[in-house]
Order: C-alpha cells, then structure tokens, then sequence
C-alpha cells in the first residue's frame, strides 16, 4: 500500500501564527521609530532656528547703533541717549523701512516678514533691544545695546540669541 505524500507548504495555523509574530514585531518597531522621528524633526527646526537667528543678528549687525551713528566711520557723538522710547520705535509691520537698531525693538512676527525669506515662515521672531548702561564708560564712550531675538519653532520651542552691541 502507497502512502500519500503530503504537501510541501504551510498549514492555515502556521500563517496565523507567523502573522501574529509579525504583527508584534512591526508594532514594537514602530513605537521605537516614532520617537526618533520627532527628536530627529526637534534637530531640524533647532538647526534651522539657530540659522535664522544668524541671519537676523546679521541684518542687525549692518544697521546703524543710532540715529547719530555717522554713516561711513567718523567721529560718534554721543548725546546721552542710548535706547529708543516709546513712540520713537519702530511699527513692527513697517519692518522695511526700519534703519536703526532701536526701531527693531518689539519686532514680532514671522522669519519671512523679517527677511524676506519663504522658508522661514513658520518660525516666529520676537527682538528686544535694551541698553547696557554698566558698559558706558569711556571705553564704550557710546553705551552699548542688547540685542536679543528669540526663534519659535514650528514646534513651539522657543530659542534666544544674544548680542552686544557697542557704538564705536
């Protein structure tokens, strides 16, 4: 008598079971991918921030300390006023037209109003320019200022930079 062969393959409950293991190890994969993926996005807005701050103490840099400030070197007169108060300040929506360092303070809005930039539309600006009035000495015969910009990413993280600012 001749025995049937049986069938090289898998039965129904070994595809069950070995899509049941799957299923496990995907979902234990995924849970530790997910994290990844958001602290890598973290690193990617913070890199960009810190690009954008760059870019804007840049603009600042290039500005004028003050609206006595000579254009093109000389001698500073220095008139005992350091900061800007008040209605002197710039409108933050007039961004383009601002000069001096002083007229970018309170400035609140987006990277692209600020620079013009599309790719930074999404992560907000805020600058505050402040006197330093422990550097005004006659080494800093015209007073110092403050320049702080703090960066919100997309992801509501808020980062600041600072830099001094002497008027020499």
């Amino acid at each position: 008598m001749h025995c049937p062969k049986r069938g090289a393959g898998f039965t129904l409950v070994e595809l069950v079971v070995g899509i049941t293991v799957l299923a496990i190890a995907l979902t234990l994969l995924a849970t530790l991918l997910l994290p990844l993926a958001e602290r890598s996005a973290d690193s990617l807005h913070r890199a960009k921030a810190a690009q954008l701050a760059q870019a804007v103490l840049g603009e600042l840099a290039g500005r004028p300390f003050d609206e006595q400030t000579p254009v093109g070197g000389g001698t500073i007169p220095f008139s005992g006023a350091l900061c800007c108060a008040g209605a002197q300040c710039g409108d933050p929506a007039q961004v383009g037209h601002f000069h001096e360092l002083d007229q970018f303070h309170g400035f609140d809005g987006n990277g692209e109003q600020l620079l013009g930039e599309p790719q930074y539309a999404r992560y907000l600006v805020t600058i505050a320019v402040s006197c330093e009035s422990s550097l005004t000495n006659p080494t800093w015969r015209g007073g110092a200022k403050l320049l702080t910009v703090a960066i919100t990413t997309p992801s509501q993280e808020i980062l600041q930079f600072q830099q001094l600012r002497g008027n020499f």
